[in-house]
């Protein structure tokens, strides 16, 4: 795991710890740790018969119920596997994904600074082929009172420069998102709110399919149901709806997935299991 921080180093010239969060020994701390949960997503028939297990997560929390560690394997024939590390109250600091039958793998890293905003990120993509390797650069604007007003990520790969910029309200929630490939916006992110409690997300990309999907959440900032649209207007055909369930402790408990395109539909049970402390 120490060659990404090689690659780091190189890009930035630099891995002193006291201008950025120490990574790795992070990393090393997270390991460290017990599972405190596993989750299990299983497929079920029409009649709730278990046919299959889709996925397997395993999670590590802090003392104060934060998520700070994520593995998650897919289970045949996905066999993908993804390490994801959390430092609270942000969000991911460092990913690995393994790709079935030695596709390759990648790593995504960013480095923080003292204060929790994120400097500077990188992707790699490595399939012993092909490399691929992207670098981020994060610009944080603010109001006069001090609030975050937005976040511009410049990026730079093979594939050319872009720029996402994240537009925050006063209460420094995610407003919108805009992704822009050599000028090109092809990706809209808005998301909508009650209060200060997530309601929706209206998610357009205009250069890939599906060109609209709309995220719906409840009363409780749930995500309830996803619908993906044919065109860029809620008008056109439906192609897909899932729909999700949660437990008496809000906890995700089941989803069913319809394929209208297809004529299909699939059911998703969920089950926890916590692990008992060592």
């Amino acid at each position: 795991m120490r060659l990404h921080l090689l690659y780091a180093c190189l890009w930035l010239s630099s891995c002193q710890t006291q201008t950025h969060l120490d990574n790795q020994t992070d990393i090393e701390a997270l390991d460290s740790l017990p599972i405190s949960e596993t989750r299990f997503e299983l497929e079920l028939d029409s009649n709730g018969q278990v046919q299959d297990t889709i996925s397997i997560i395993h999670l590590k929390f802090n003392h104060a119920g934060d998520k700070v560690y994520q593995r998650y394997e897919g289970q045949n024939p996905s066999e993908i596997r993804i390490t994801s590390y959390y430092r609270e109250p942000g969000g991911i600091f460092f990913q690995k994904t393994d790709l079935p039958d030695s596709q390759g793998m990648s790593y995504y890293e960013t480095l923080v600074k003292p204060d929790g905003r994120i400097d500077k990120a990188f992707y790699i993509f490595d399939s012993g082929e092909v490399r691929d390797t992207q670098f981020m650069e994060f610009q944080y604007v603010h109001r006069d009172d001090g609030t975050k007003e937005e976040i511009r990520i410049r990026s730079r790969s093979i594939d050319g420069e872009g720029l996402n910029i994240d537009t925050y309200d006063q209460q420094e929630k995610l407003q919108s998102s805009v992704m822009i490939l050599e000028s090109d916006t092809i990706h809209i992110e808005e998301r909508y709110y009650q209060d200060t409690v997530l309601q929706k997300i209206v998610d357009r990309a205009l250069i890939s399919e599906p060109p609209l999907s709309i995220s719906y959440y409840n009363g409780s900032g749930k995500l309830e149901a996803e619908k993906s649209f044919a065109g860029l207007d809620q008008e056109t055909e439906v192609l897909f709806l899932t729909t999700y369930t949660y437990d008496a402790e809000g906890e995700l408990s089941g989803k069913i997935e319809e394929d209208f395109v297809a004529g299909k539909k699939r059911y998703f049970k969920y089950i926890r299991q916590k692990e008992r402390a060592k």
